[in-house]
């Protein structure tokens, strides 16, 4: 489902190989994965979910402002 949503980012993510969001999500979703199928766990994929957010900035931080000027 996340995935879906950015790929509203497509502009921004066309270079995706170059980037590590891929690879972020990657280990986002294996991560979701592994606490969904526990019936009780502590573990939330914060810092998954943070080192995707974080991955995507970088991805398109250099795109992300180019048409407003």
């Amino acid at each position: 489902m996340l995935w879906a949503l950015m790929g509203q980012f497509s502009y921004f993510l066309s270079p995706l190989d170059n980037c590590e969001v891929r690879r972020a999500y990657e280990v986002f979703q294996r991560c979701e994965e592994r606490v969904k199928g526990k019936s009780y766990t502590a573990e939330t994929c914060e810092e998954e979910i943070i080192d995707l957010m974080e991955s995507l900035d970088h991805c398109v931080a250099d795109k992300a402002f180019e048409k407003t000027v």
